[in-house]
């Protein structure tokens, strides 16, 4: 368990093109983000296979605005 400020996320969406840069956002996520989701396209083929939306986050250190509802962090 871990304690938190609020319920709300500051988030980065990154498209890649392939499984390997799939890969490397991976890796690089690992160090600083603590929650990390992906889509990735399993019908594209050759050089696109595995191409994808690489979504990472972390909690949001305040709410800015009077409705927390109103408040969409990274964008």
């Amino acid at each position: 368990m871990k304690d938190i400020r609020n319920p709300y996320l500051e988030r980065e969406i990154i498209r890649y093109g392939n499984l390997g840069e799939f890969f490397a956002l991976a890796r690089e996520s690992n160090q600083d983000d603590e929650y990390t989701l992906a889509w990735i396209d399993c019908s594209a083929t050759g050089t696109r296979l595995g191409r994808g939306l690489f979504i990472r986050g972390n909690h949001a250190e305040s709410i800015t605005g009077k409705n927390p509802r109103d408040h969409r962090p990274g964008g």
